[in-house]
């Protein structure tokens, strides 16, 4: 009669055997072993972030060039004027949803603007873009620095 309670457990261990037998089968056949689509995306996604940044860091640069050749004797609080309004313009005009903040940042005036002997200085911080596949999602944050020289524009 003392062995009673452990013939019990003996018993009730295999059947609690053959249901985790049977959740690892189910496991192993329900498994997705296609790394290669995961990867696939992530590459997607790295690159769209990398030309997003580069379109990003070009527009920033052409729209401060229109602004500083429109407006060559103007002040750097014209410029800065001119250059929130071209960016305004830019906006409107082709709305790209993967720019990230930058044209936030330009009609939030959230840009400091500079001059040194002929060189003008455009710095903008805490620029982002991002991009989404499915569930992930990618961010990179970055600031730009651009010098020009008006009389080269």
């Amino acid at each position: 009669m003392i062995n009673k309670k452990s013939q019990i457990a003996i018993i009730l261990l295999f059947p609690l055997a053959i249901v985790l037998s049977l959740g690892v089968l189910f496991a192993m056949a329900s498994f997705n072993s296609k790394f290669d689509s995961q990867s696939e995306n992530l590459s997607q996604m790295m690159f769209e972030i990398k030309f997003n940044e580069l379109y990003a860091g070009q527009q920033a640069q052409l729209i401060f060039q229109e602004s500083i050749s429109s407006c060559q004797s103007c002040s750097l609080d014209q410029i800065k004027q001119k250059i929130i309004q071209i960016a305004t313009e830019r906006e409107n005009l082709n709305k790209f949803e993967r720019a990230g903040n930058l044209y936030a940042k330009f009609r939030n005036s959230e840009f400091e603007i500079s001059q040194s002997d002929n060189l003008y200085n455009l710095k903008i911080n805490s620029l982002f873009v991002q991009s989404e596949r499915g569930y992930n999602k990618m961010q990179r944050a970055f600031s730009l620095e651009i010098k020009s020289n008006p009389l080269q524009v």
